[in-house]
């Protein structure tokens, strides 16, 4: 048998997985589907007959192929037979026996495509972290509409339009950022699309025929050449639900016409920045740290790594900054003996961007970026601290409840300032009345749940107790 007798009608080129038709002729199976392609009637691409839907392997053509192509062309890049090796085509070249080639250049495409896997681990890993924030804006969402629910119960028809307004800004930013994370694990997989499918097209030729390989080894390299280096995805910002405005200060927006008998806290805390290892309650206005003796969150309830967040920090920030104005709370620190108050600066450096006081193994100081450190040794340290923030003058001022200032700090003005707590100790931080009282409280002793009434109906309590004194003035009179 001469080598045209091997040599496919089609393409001139040895057969590639063979197949014969009705008419007896034998053609390449990817030059017969490439053949049929697009076409409604299937015929031999010889003879133009028409052929059998499934034409049958030629496995006899198919061995003499592969019994004859021992050995590859360095130069051509090529399998070639005994007879081609001596032909003028390939006079000087090189040769190498067929597996060893085959080996060589399954290493060769491995090496080639290194880069390209290690940056789709890279690319799955943080398709994985998308998945896992939008997994955690849903439980964010979910939590905050189930508190909002519980506060509105109380209420009755009275509030029922403010709740469903709520509940729909809550929905909206829902919608809108599991869109915008969707989209965007939308936009990593159409990406790496091409990637992927460079991936599995190199995996698929890697398990296939020496033959085959070999002969599909130039188009492999070229398309995983083509392919580009993707650029790694962002971290996402600004992805989490702004749960203090959902549920934060929710009484002082719905009672506006009662102010007199809700509770304002002008200082809540982000709990997209609180440290994992720290617990704030349903309403924002307390911040606990887990005993250590307690078992950490699990990997499931664990937040999503952000960047706004806190991590082995121990801190927590405001869920409002100051540009401009004045601000003024008050932190009650007499059941802490570990802690940090002030304020933050966003955009900078974290250890360049505190302005605070702290107390630490009985010891006072104030710290301030570019400042040296200043020990506060004639300064009792105070029970509650006041903080006074003037972004327009740049000064932050530490003052005890008798107005004896503890010290005063300077800053360029122009910075967004965030109120910063930061707490080694395990302590409860809760919020207060009025101007906003953040106190450190020990955590107290295990002891048995004692039902009392909560600050809602105490409210209501003290709404019906007023009407009840208003009737019976009127019936005295």
């Amino acid at each position: 048998m001469s080598h045209e007798d091997l040599c496919c009608p089609v393409c001139q080129d040895l057969f590639v997985d063979p197949l014969v038709l009705s008419c007896s002729h034998s053609v390449c199976r990817p030059c017969v589907e490439s053949w049929w392609r697009g076409k409604n009637q299937r015929q031999c691409p010889v003879c133009k007959t028409c052929a059998p839907a499934t034409p049958t392997s030629n496995l006899v053509l198919r061995n003499l192929c592969e019994a004859t192509l021992t050995l590859f062309c360095l130069e051509h890049q090529d399998p070639v037979c005994l007879v081609c090796r001596d032909s003028e085509r390939h006079v000087g070249h090189h040769f190498r026996p067929l597996d060893e080639a085959a080996t060589q250049h399954r290493q060769k495409l491995m090496d080639l495509t290194r880069p390209l896997r290690d940056k789709m681990d890279k690319i799955q890993k943080i398709q994985v972290e998308y998945e896992r924030t939008l997994e955690h804006v849903s439980a964010q969402a979910h939590r905050s509409e189930q508190q909002i629910r519980c506060e509105f119960e109380a209420l009755h028809r009275f509030l029922r339009e403010q709740e469903e307004r709520d509940v729909h800004a809550l929905r909206e930013e829902l919608r809108e950022k599991s869109t915008r994370i969707t989209e965007r694990v939308q936009l990593v997989q159409q990406q790496s699309a091409p990637l992927r499918g460079a991936l599995l097209h190199v995996d698929e030729q890697r398990r296939a025929d020496d033959v085959i390989f070999l002969q599909e080894y130039k188009h492999t390299v070229r398309r995983v050449q083509g392919c580009p280096l993707l650029e790694e995805p962002p971290a996402l910002t600004n992805a989490l639900i702004n749960e203090a405005r959902h549920v934060g200060n929710l009484w002082y927006r719905v009672w506006s016409r009662m102010a007199e008998l809700v509770e304002f806290c002008p200082v809540l805390f982000d709990p997209n920045t609180v440290d994992p290892q720290l617990s704030l309650s349903a309403d924002l206005s307390a911040v606990t740290r887990a005993d250590q003796k307690e078992a950490g969150p699990k990997d499931q309830e664990r937040p999503p790594q952000n960047p706004e967040r806190f991590h082995n920090y121990f801190a927590v920030l405001g869920s409002e900054g100051f540009t401009s104005g004045t601000a003024e709370w008050e932190v009650d620190v007499s059941g802490s003996s570990q802690w940090r108050l002030g304020v933050l600066a966003h955009g900078l450096p974290l250890e360049q961007s505190q302005w605070v006081i702290w107390f630490f193994n009985g010891v006072l100081a104030a710290q301030a970026p570019g400042v040296p450190l200043s020990m506060l040794r004639e300064v009792r340290p105070p029970a509650r601290v006041c903080i006074s923030l003037d972004c327009d003058q740049g000064s932050i001022r530490f003052r005890d409840p008798g107005g004896r200032e503890i010290h005063q700090l300077s800053f360029t003005p122009g910075l967004t300032m965030f109120p910063f707590v930061k707490t080694w100790d395990t302590a409860r931080i809760t919020t207060g009345q009025v101007r906003g009282v953040i106190a450190f409280e020990k955590k107290p002793e295990e002891k048995p749940e004692r039902k009392s009434k909560t600050s809602l109906e105490k409210m209501l309590q003290k709404v019906a107790s007023r009407k009840k004194g208003e009737t019976t003035a009127e019936e005295s009179s």
